[in-house]
């Protein structure tokens, strides 16, 4: 995934297209035309070129968007809870559009008519208020300029940082996916050896197994018995437990 502070250019996307052409390279044994192959790039591609009128933090995506790219779109919530912005030179960072302001817009802290002294092109950079490392404002209200100063100057360049100490893939896993309390069968399934098994263990006790009963429940026409003994409805209750040939 590509992230960057300024407009993409063509050497930010290397390692991306780089990927993606060792990717390519693989599908020669695989049911997928040269067409495919093409379209499947193009729509991956082509809605980062948005992000020369807008940046990563604040491009919409469209109903014509790859799922691909929606994704990673998606995933802008994790990012800005996890990662903060270090402001340099204020060149990279947006002053509407980027959320530099503890993982908050700029623009929701504040009317936009107050906001209106600040700057009224969106694209603005922060650049634009820093002399020497240093805030510098000039008829800005009050309230916006202690809001503002809060956030301190740092040398060199505009970077995004980690929160945490350390980036691992362990650490952003964990804040990426949803956790829930541990289960009481969980030592008992994921410790059989088999993932078929496994996995059938938790369709089982989650009720999820495609029988014909919960298919009915989805809106579907469909006439539920037991494929076994015929005498009753074809249930996940029934099939594993109740059945008489499930013993």
């Amino acid at each position: 995934m590509v992230i960057s502070l300024r407009g993409l250019k063509r050497l930010d996307c290397k390692p991306l297209i780089e990927k993606v052409e060792a990717a390519t390279t693989r599908w020669a044994g695989m049911n997928l035309s040269m067409a495919g192959r093409v379209e499947l790039i193009r729509s991956v591609i082509t809605p980062m070129r948005n992000l020369k009128k807008a940046t990563y933090w604040s491009v919409v995506p469209r109903a014509t968007h790859s799922i691909i790219w929606k994704s990673i779109v998606a995933l802008r919530e994790i990012l800005k809870t996890n990662c903060r912005f270090r402001i340099g030179d204020g060149e990279t960072i947006k002053l509407f559009l980027d959320p530099w302001c503890d993982g908050k817009f700029l623009s929701k802290e504040f009317s936009f008519r107050s906001l209106r002294a600040l700057a009224t092109d969106k694209s603005t950079a922060l650049s634009k208020f820093l002399l020497q490392g240093q805030w510098q404002f000039v008829d800005i209200p009050l309230q916006i300029q202690n809001y503002i100063q809060q956030f301190k100057i740092y040398r060199g360049e505009d970077t995004i940082l980690w929160q945490h100490n350390v980036f691992t893939y362990k650490v952003a896993w964990e804040a990426c996916r949803l956790s829930k309390p541990e289960v009481f069968w969980l030592s008992l399934i994921w410790t059989s050896g088999r993932p078929r098994w496994a996995v059938l263990g938790v369709l089982i006790l989650q009720n999820s197994v495609l029988t014909a009963s919960n298919v009915q429940r989805r809106g579907i026409s469909l006439a539920s018995r037991c494929c076994l003994c015929y005498n009753h409805k074809e249930s996940v209750d029934h099939l594993f437990v109740e059945c008489e040939y499930a013993w």
